[in-house]
C-alpha cells in the first residue's frame, strides 16, 4: 500500500469518527460501556468488527 493512500484511509476513519461524534453530542448520548479490547473504547463499539480492527492494528 502506498503512502498516499494510507493516509487518506487514515483521513476517512478521523472523518468518520468526528462525524460519529458529531452525532453523538447531538444526541446527547451517554457514552457507551468500555470495549476492554479496544483502544477506542468510545467509539469502537458502534463500528463493524473489520473496522475495529482495522483502528487497533494503526493505534
Amino acid at each position: 500500500m502506498g503512502k498516499q493512500q494510507f493516509l487518506r484511509q487514515i483521513r476517512s476513519f478521523e472523518d468518520l469518527i468526528l462525524k460519529h461524534t458529531e452525532k453523538m453530542e447531538k444526541e446527547k448520548a451517554k457514552p457507551v460501556p468500555y470495549d476492554s479490547v479496544s483502544p477506542l473504547p468510545f467509539f469502537a463499539p458502534h463500528f463493524s468488527p473489520v473496522i475495529k480492527k482495522v483502528l487497533t492494528v494503526f493505534l
